[in-house]
Order: structure tokens, then C-alpha cells, then sequence
């Protein structure tokens, strides 16, 4: 909802490297989305400190950024859907890194 804003953290950065390194030099765990991922979200152990890293639905994240995350993790798809909005993804990422705690 519009009102989360109010209530969690932003950064504003156009360097997206330049953060991943602060982040992680903070003990921060880097979570990459891909198609291609090899890991599932529900598969990660608990990390109190993450950080979630959403692509656009064109081009994705780049390659520079994905090879810094710690994770790189993909949603399963059923049927013959070959890719979900970002938001959605977003949402389902959320939410399952949400119950690992």
C-alpha cells in the first residue's frame, strides 16, 4: 500500500554495485531474481539481514549484479506461463522470505 512507505527503509542510488558492496560490508545477504536461478526461496536458510534484489520484466538484472548476490533464487512456474509480472513476483518473493524470518 501506499502508506508502507512511511514505515520502511529506501535508497535512492544509481550505482546499484555501489550498494550491494556497502550492503554486504553491513553483513547484509545479497538475494538475486532469475529465471535462471538455482536456488528457491524456500530453500534459503534464515538470514536476519537481506536485502532483495527485483529485475524488470524485459531485461532482468544484470549479470555484474547477480554474480555479487549471495543467492540467486527463481520462482517455479506450472502450465505454460513463462514469466510473471514483477510486482507478482515481487510479492511472492516477499512473502516467502517473510516466513523464513
Amino acid at each position: 500500500s501506499s502508506g508502507a512507505i512511511f514505515n520502511m527503509p529506501i535508497i535512492k542510488e544509481t550505482n546499484l554495485s555501489n550498494v550491494v558492496r556497502k550492503l554486504k560490508e553491513n553483513n547484509f545477504f545479497i538475494i538475486s531474481t532469475s529465471p535462471d536461478g538455482s536456488d528457491k526461496p524456500e530453500e534459503l536458510p534464515q538470514l536476519k539481514k537481506k536485502v532483495l534484489i527485483i529485475g524488470n520484466e524485459e531485461r532482468g538484472i544484470r549479470k555484474k549484479l547477480m554474480e555479487n548476490s549471495d543467492f540467486n533464487i527463481k520462482l517455479e512456474k506450472y502450465g505454460k506461463t513463462s514469466s510473471l509480472n514483477a510486482a507478482v513476483s515481487a510479492a511472492i518473493f516477499i512473502y516467502e522470505l517473510k516466513k523464513r524470518g
